[in-house]
C-alpha cells in the first residue's frame, strides 16, 4: 500500500466525511478521459524527499514540481508512451523511458536522485511494466492497450471489446451488449467527445422497424487508437446518456521522432472457394512538426468481392440474370384475335455464387457453360463492399502543461445490395441495381489550460468542440456509377464514391418537400407519376421453374421503380470541464455537456403515387444537455467518488391530437388537412433527470482490495423512434405503421461490489457482481383509440412507449497474467441472466400481438420478464500473446528459429441465443408459417411466430448450441537498420468450430425434413400438378409434366397459368428448369420436380444458412520505420 505521509487517522476520517459531504457535486472522474495523471515522489537515495525538484516530459510541455515532501503529479497527460526525467541541481538527473499512459488512469512514477557536485548526463533507467490493474479502480473497467491489440487477429476495436467479461457480442462481434443491456444503450466516447448517433438503433419508421437503414457511428482503424476502454460497472457522473456502459478511444498522438508502418492482407491466396477476395491495407504516419507540435495519420482500406456464404456455400448456388435467353410475345386471351399483346423477356439464370460447374452435364448449351460467367465461389452476389477509415491528428503542449489537440475521423462504407426488380440482380441492367452509402465523419477540438498551478494544487479548464455528421443513402445508382464502380480494383470500392439516382445532391430533404407531405401535393417523391411500374405478374420466371414474384417486368424506356432511404444526423457538442486539484487528496471537477441536433430523413418509393408506402419524412432539431459535479477524495488506498448529473432533452417535435366523445386528448396520425378538421398540434414535453453516483474503493489487504459503486443511468430516447411517422397520414400507410410518441429518458439502477486480489505484480484476479433494474425501455405497444378517417371506434395502433422493463443480474471474472515480456494474456469469464419484456422496442408487439386468445381473436397477454433473445448466460473470452524477443535463447538451435516470432490469439465460448420452440408439423397446418427459425424475427422483423400462435413450452426457453471460436495470427519478423519486416499467418476460426447460427423451431435442430417433404407435397407439387393439368401436360399415373412440343405445335405457344391466362413465359421456365435439375429430355419428372424445389429451398433453408463462418485463412505483410 501507498504510505500517505503525515496524516493521521482522525485526519483520514474528516477527509471521508468531507468527501461524503460533497456528494452532491458529482461523481467520477476519468473513466472516459483521453488523458491520465501521473504522480509520485522525488527522493534522494537516502530516502529525504528533494524540495522544488522538476519533473518533465519529455518532448511536450508538461512539467511538475515536487513540494516539501518530495510529491509532485501532472494531470491531463495526453495517454501514450512517454520518457519522463526528474532533475535538480546538484543531483544527477534520472530518466524513466518507455512509460506508457493509459487514459483515465493515475500511475504513480518514483524517482531516486543521487547526489553530485558536478552536472553529470541524466542517467536512464528503463521504466517498469504498469501494474495489471490500477490501484485507483472504483468501477469495473477493462482496458485495452492499442500496441496489444494491434497484433491480435482481430479486424475492429469491438472485436478486442467482446474479449471482456461483462461483455456479450454477436458472432462476428459487431453488436456489443455490456451486461444484458440492448445493443444500443452504451455511450462511445473518442478523445473526450461522445461520438454515438441519437438515432441509435437505425429503428425508422416502417412496420418492420427498419426503414432508416442503420447510421452507425464514426470509427477508428485498429492501427489508430492508443487505447481503448470499456466501463461495464457504475459510471461516473460527468459521463452519461447510456444505460449499460461506456466505451473510450483515445487515439493515437506522434511522438518526438518520426515513425509509422504500412500493411498489406489478403485471402485471394486461398482461391475465391476459400475466401471472398478480402483486400485490406493499413498505415500510420507520425512524428514532430515543429518543437511541442506533433501529428499523426493513419487509415485502413479494406474491399472485398462480397459477403461470405459459409461453409457449403458452393453445393448450394445462387443465381442471377446474366441477360435475355428469348422474348415470349404473351396476348391478353388466345381466343380474342384483337387481344393486347405484351412482350416479356425470359432472363438467362446463371450461377453467380457457387460451383459453375454444377450444371456441367445439362442438354442446354448455356446453362451447361454457365453462359461464360465465372462465379464468385463463397462470395454471395452482388454483395461486393468496401470501406475506409481515416484519421489525423494535430497535438500541440505549451506553457506548463497547456494542450490543444484537434482530431479528424472519416469513414466511408459501401455496398452493394441487389435489385431493385427482382430477387436476383441482372447484371445487364445497370440501371436496376441497387446499393448503400454510409458516411461517418467527426472533428474534435480540445484546450485544456491551466489557470493556476502550483506544487500541491492545479486548476484546468478542459474545453471541447466538436461537429459530427452520420449519413446514410440506400437506393438506385446511376447505371454509370454502377457499371464504374462494379469492378473496383482489389475490392477497393470506397475509393471512388456511388452516384446515387436520386440522393443528397439531387434531392433535397426541405420544408418544401416536408410541406408537400404534410399537405399531400406534389413534390413529395422525386417522380410524381407512376409511370413504368412493375408488373406484378407471376410467370416462373426464376431458375426452378416455381411460380412467384422472383422477377417483375419492367416495360422498355419506363422509369424505375425502387425504394429510397437518405438519413442524415448533424451533431454540434460543447463540453467544459473545471478540474480543480483542491489538495493532494481531491479532486473536484465541474462542468457540462451541450449537444444540437439536426435531422433529415426521407424513406418513400421513388414514385410519389404509391397507395401503401408505410413512408414518412422529417426535418427536427433536437437539443440534449447535462451539468454534472464531483469530488474525488484519494488517499493513496482509500479512494471515494460521489456526484449529481442532471440530464435534460427537448425533441422539439409537434404531433396531431384529437379529441373524444368526452373531450380528452389523444394522439393520431391524421396529417392532411380535412374540412371538418378537429386536430389540434401539442409540442412534446421537455424531460429531465437528477441522477445520483457514488463509487468507493479501499483496501482489505495489501494486496487485495474491495470496490462498491452506486449509480442511476439514464439515456434520451432513440430520436429515431421519436419522430416516427411523425408526418405520415394514416391514409398513406395502415394500424401496422409503428408511430413515435414524447418518450421520457429510459433509466437504469446499477449496483456492483467487485474483490481484485494481485498475487503478484504479474497476476491479477478481478471478481464482480451486479444488479441492475431497467425502467421505462422504448417498446412499442397496441393502444385502442377512435379512428374518425376509419370510422372505427375501437382502433388498434401501434405507438412507442416507455413500457419495457427488466432485470439483470451477474458475476464477470477476469484473470491477467505475464511472463515478464514474453507472455501476456487475460482470461474472462462472464455470468449473467437477462430478462425483460422486450429483447428491442419491437419484441412484444412482433411476437405477442400475435397470440390467439382464448375466446378467438388476437389479443397480447400481459407483459412478462423474459430471457432476452440475445442474452449468453455463460461467456468465456480471452486472448494471449506469445512473443519471442531478438535475443531469445541467442545463440542456440530453439533460439534461432524462434526469435521475433509471435503467436497471438483470441478465443470465444460463450452459451447459444435463447428461442422460442414450435410444436410439430400437423396436417392442420396452413403452411404460411412452414419454416420457421430460432431467429427468424430478428432477421425479417415481421414478427413471425408459430404457426395458428401455438408455442411449445415458455417463450425463449429453448437455447441454441454454445458458440466458439478460436481465431490465431502467427507472425515472423525481420529487423534491419532500425525498421522491422513483419510477414504473417491469420487464421479465423482455426479449429473449424461449426457454430449453429438459427434452428428449425419446430426441430430444435439444424434439420427439418418433414418440412421439406410438406412443403413439397402441400405448395410445389400441387402448384405444378394444377398448371400442367391445365395444358393437358400431366401425367397423373407418374407426376410427369410433358414439355415436349406436340407435332407440329409449339406447346409454349398457347400455354396457360392454372387460372386459364395466357402464361407462356412460365412454360420456357419450366423447360430450363427440366434442363438444369433433369436430364433434357423435355420430361419433368417427379424427382427432377423435387430437385427444383429442394434447390429453391437451399435459398433460405441450404445448411450453410444455419451455421455461422468456417475456418478463413489471410496472408499479410507490415513494414515498420
Amino acid at each position: 500500500m501507498t504510505p500517505v505521509c503525515g496524516s493521521s487517522f482522525a485526519l483520514r476520517a474528516w477527509r471521508v466525511f468531507a468527501t461524503l459531504a460533497l456528494l452532491v457535486l458529482g461523481a467520477g472522474g476519468l473513466q472516459a478521459q483521453a488523458t491520465g495523471k501521473v504522480e509520485g515522489r522525488v527522493r534522494d537515495q537516502a530516502g529525504a524527499p528533494i524540495a522544488n525538484a522538476l519533473v518533465r516530459v519529455q518532448g511536450s510541455a508538461f512539467v511538475a514540481e515536487a513540494n516539501a515532501q518530495g510529491y509532485y503529479f501532472l494531470n491531463n497527460v495526453p495517454s501514450g508512451t512517454y520518457n519522463f526525467v526528474a532533475n535538480f541541481v546538484g543531483y544527477k538527473g534520472v530518466e524513466l523511458t518507455g512509460v506508457r499512459i493509459p487514459a483515465g488512469q493515475t500511475i504513480t512514477l518514483d524517482f531516486a536522485l543521487e547526489q553530485t557536485p558536478v552536472e553529470l548526463t541524466e542517467l536512464t533507467v528503463e521504466a517498469a511494466q504498469n501494474a495489471l490493474v490500477p490501484r485507483d479502480e472504483v468501477t469495473s473497467k477493462q482496458r485495452v492497450d492499442g500496441e496489444y491489440a494491434r497484433n491480435l487477429p482481430v479486424d475492429r476495436i469491438t472485436a478486442v471489446l467482446a474479449l471482456q467479461p461483462g461483455v456479450v457480442a454477436n458472432a462476428d462481434a459487431t453488436k456489443l451488449t455490456i451486461r444484458g443491456g440492448r445493443n444500443t444503450e452504451a455511450v462511445t466516447y473518442i478523445d473526450g467527445v461522445p461520438v454515438s448517433s441519437g438515432a441509435r438503433g437505425g429503428y425508422g419508421t416502417s412496420r418492420t422497424g427498419f426503414g432508416t437503414g442503420e447510421l452507425g457511428q464514426v470509427q477508428v482503424s485498429t492501427n489508430a487508437f492508443e487505447d481503448a476502454s470499456v466501463t461495464t460497472g457504475a459510471m461516473s457522473a460527468e459521463f452519461g446518456n447510456a444505460q449499460s456502459g461506456l466505451v473510450s478511444v483515445t487515439t493515437r498522438t506522434g511522438g518526438s521522432r518520426f515513425s509509422g508502418n504500412v500493411g498489406y492482407e489478403t485471402d485471394g491466396i486461398m482461391g475465391k472457394d476459400h475466401g471472398v477476395g478480402l483486400n485490406r491495407v493499413e498505415a500510420g504516419f507520425g512524428g514532430p512538426v515543429y518543437k511541442n507540435l506533433t501529428f499523426f495519420l493513419a487509415g485502413a482500406l479494406e474491399g472485398r468481392r462480397g459477403v461470405d456464404r459459409g461453409a457449403g456455400a458452393l453445393d448450394f448456388p445462387d443465381y442471377l440474370m446474366a441477360g435475355t435467353d428469348t422474348v415470349v410475345a404473351v396476348p391478353s386471351s388466345y381466343t380474342n384475335p384483337a387481344a393486347d399483346t405484351s412482350y416479356v423477356a425470359v432472363p438467362r439464370f446463371a450461377i453467380g455464387s457457387g460451383d459453375c460447374n454444377q450444371f456441367s452435364k445439362s442438354s442446354n448449351s448455356g446453362i451447361k457453360s454457365n453462359y461464360g460467367l465465372e462465379c464468385n465461389g463463397v462470395a454471395a452476389n452482388y454483395t461486393g463492399r468496401g470501406s475506409y477509415q481515416a484519421t489525423g491528428k494535430l497535438n500541440y503542449t505549451f506553457g506548463r502543461g497547456n494542450r490543444v489537440s484537434f482530431t479528424a475521423l472519416r469513414n466511408l462504407a459501401q455496398s452493394r445490395l441487389a435489385s431493385a426488380s427482382a430477387r436476383f440482380p441482372d447484371i445487364t441492367s445497370p440501371q436496376l441495381l441497387t446499393a448503400n452509402q454510409t458516411r461517418n465523419q467527426a472533428y474534435i477540438v480540445n484546450w485544456s489550460q491551466n489557470l493556476s498551478k502550483s506544487s500541491e494544487r492545479q486548476l484546468t479548464l478542459d474545453t471541447y468542440l466538436s461537429y459530427q455528421e452520420d449519413r446514410v443513402t440506400q437506393g438506385l445508382l446511376t447505371p454509370q456509377s454502377e457499371l464504374d464502380t462494379r469492378a473496383a480494383f482489389g475490392g477497393f470500392m470506397a475509393l471512388k464514391k456511388f452516384d446515387f439516382l436520386y440522393g443528397w445532391d439531387n434531392w433535397d430533404i426541405n420544408d418544401d418537400m416536408i410541406k408537400a407531405w404534410r399537405t399531400n401535393g406534389p413534390g413529395q417523391a422525386p417522380l410524381d407519376s407512376d409511370a413504368g411500374y412493375l408488373s406484378n405478374i407471376k410467370y416462373r420466371l426464376n431458375p426452378y421453374g416455381l411460380r412467384g414474384d422472383f422477377v417483375y417486368n419492367q416495360a422498355i424506356g419506363s422509369s424505375p421503380n425502387a425504394n429510397l432511404r437518405m438519413t442524415k444526423e448533424q451533431r454540434y457538442i460543447g463540453r467544459t470541464n473545471l478540474d480543480w486539484q483542491f489538495d493532494r487528496y481531491n479532486r473536484v471537477k465541474v462542468g457540462g455537456e451541450y449537444t444540437k441536433y439536426k435531422y433529415h430523413h426521407y424513406n418513400n418509393n421513388i414514385n410519389q403515387a404509391v397507395a401503401l408506402c408505410f413512408c414518412d419524412a422529417y426535418i427536427e432539431e433536437p437539443v440534449r444537455f447535462a451539468v454534472f459535479g464531483e469530488d474525488r477524495l484519494d488517499l493513496g488506498d482509500l479512494v471515494i467518488v460521489g456526484g449529481l448529473r442532471y440530464d435534460y432533452y427537448d425533441s422539439k417535435a409537434s404531433r396531431m391530437f384529437l379529441k373524444d366523445s368526452t373531450g380528452a386528448l389523444y394522439q393520431f396520425p391524421i396529417v392532411f388537412p380535412t374540412a371538418n378538421d378537429t386536430g389540434i398540434l401539442i409540442r412534446d414535453h421537455s424531460h429531465n433527470y437528477l441522477s445520483p453516483h457514488i463509487q468507493v474503493s479501499f483496501p482489505v489487504t495489501d494486496r487485495t482490495n474491495f470496490r462498491l459503486s452506486y449509480a442511476h443511468q439514464v439515456q434520451a430516447p432513440d430520436f429515431a423512434v421519436i419522430y416516427g411517422g411523425i408526418n405520415t397520414d394514416i391514409s398513406l400507410t395502415n394500424t401496422n405503421q409503428l408511430y413515435g410518441t414524447d418518450l421520457d429518458f429510459s433509466r437504469t439502477i446499477t449496483f456492483e461490489f467487485g474483490v481484485r486480489h494481485s498475487f503478484s505484480e504479474d497476476m491479477v484476479l478481478d471478481v464482480a457482481a451486479y444488479n441492475k433494474d431497467k425502467l421505462a425501455d422504448q417498446t412499442v405497444r397496441l393502444f385502442k383509440v377512435r379512428d374518425p378517417k376509419g370510422g372505427v371506434n375501437s382502433q388498434e395502433m401501434r405507438f412507442y412507449s416507455n413500457a419495457d422493463y427488466g432485470t439483470i443480474r451477474g458475476i464477470d471474472v477476469r484473470v491477467d497474467r505475464r511472463f515478464g515480456t514474453v507472455f501476456n494474456g487475460a482470461l474472462a469469464y462472464t455470468f449473467q441472466d437477462a430478462r425483460n419484456t422486450g429483447t428491442d422496442p419491437f419484441s412484444y408487439v412482433s411476437f405477442f400481438a400475435g397470440l390467439p386468445t382464448a375466446g378467438g381473436g388476437n389479443s397480447p397477454p400481459p407483459q412478462a420478464i423474459l430471457p432476452t433473445d440475445d442474452s449468453r448466460p455463460h461467456n468465456l473470452a480471452g486472448s494471449a500473446a506469445l512473443s519471442f524477443p531478438g535475443d531469445w535463447h541467442q545463440g542456440s538451435t530453439l533460439g534461432a528459429i524462434m526469435h521475433n516470432v509471435g503467436l497471438f490469439a483470441t478465443f470465444r465460448f460463450a452459451s447459444g441465443t435463447a428461442y422460442t420452440r414450435c410444436p410439430p408439423i400437423s396436417a392442420s397446418d396452413s403452411g404460411s408459417n412452414l419454416f420457421l427459425h430460432s431467429n427468424q424475427a430478428s432477421l425479417l422483423g415481421t414478427g413471425s411466430f408459430c404457426d395458428k400462435g401455438i408455442i411449445q413450452g415458455n417463450v425463449n426457453a429453448s437455447r441454441l448450441p454454445s458458440f466458439k471460436q478460436f481465431d490465431l495470427r502467427v507472425s515472423k519478423s525481420l529487423g534491419f537498420g532500425g525498421n522491422n519486416l513483419t510477414f504473417y499467418a491469420d487464421i479465423r476460426n482455426l479449429f473449424d468450430f461449426q457454430n449453429v447460427a438459427r434452428v428449425y423451431s419446430r426441430t430444435g435442430s439444424t434439420a427439418d425434413q418433414a418440412g421439406v417433404q410438406y412443403r413439397y407435397a402441400k405448395s410445389d407439387s400441387t402448384d405444378f400438378l394444377r398448371e400442367a393439368n391445365e395444358n393437358q401436360a400431366y401425367d397423373f399415373g407418374n407426376g410427369t409434366i410433358d414439355l415436349t412440343n406436340p407435332t407440329p405445335n409449339d406447346r409454349c405457344a398457347t400455354w396457360v397459368d392454372a387460372g386459364d391466362a395466357p402464361a407462356a413465359p412460365s412454360c420456357i421456365g419450366l423447360r430450363r428448369a427440366e434442363q438444369r435439375f433433369g436430364n433434357g429430355d423435355g420430361l419433368f419428372t417427379v424427382p427432377e420436380q423435387k430437385a427444383a424445389s429442394r434447390a429453391f429451398l437451399n435459398l433460405t433453408e441450404g445448411i450453410n444458412t444455419f451455421y455461422g463462418l468456417p475456418r478463413r485463412v489471410r496472408f499479410g505483410v507490415e513494414f515498420a520505420f
